[in-house]
């Protein structure tokens, strides 16, 4: 925990998805829309559990909108969904690991602590991402 007077710029991000429409992806492209959007650590750990894998998609959009960007593969401003990796550590809440452009972007921001929330409903998954 960061002590308020010692933070330079907070900035946060928020997206919701839905898991049904997660799962439909899954269930259509498999393993091309996994390895375009999912390291094979997340995707090991949350395959087979649509929940968790739009919990994991909705966390990428978010840290991805708290760093000024938004995901694509395709365009050089937006950072590739595989440099936002979110994994959930022996059960506990999800970390942040960034990597390539997303890492430099951070570094660049003088961002070094990332705080993730989620949680869903029966259909609603949603994450909260806060940067400092």
């Amino acid at each position: 925990m960061v002590a308020l007077g010692t933070v330079s710029m907070i900035r946060t991000g928020i997206d919701m998805v839905s898991i049904s429409r997660i799962a439909r992806l899954t269930s259509r492209h498999g393993d091309s829309f996994a390895m375009l959007t999912f390291s094979k650590r997340e995707w090991a750990q949350y395959a087979k559990r649509p929940a968790q894998i739009a919990m994991c998609f909705a966390a990428k959009e978010a840290v991805s909108k708290a760093l000024g960007v938004g995901l694509s593969h395709m365009t050089e401003e937006g950072i590739p969904p595989t440099e936002i990796e979110t994994l959930s550590l022996d059960g506990k809440k999800p970390e942040v690991v960034l990597t390539g452009r997303a890492e430099a972007l951070a570094s660049a921001l003088h961002l070094s602590q990332f705080e993730l929330s989620t949680s869903y409903t029966s259909d609603l998954a949603i994450a909260v991402a806060i940067l400092c």
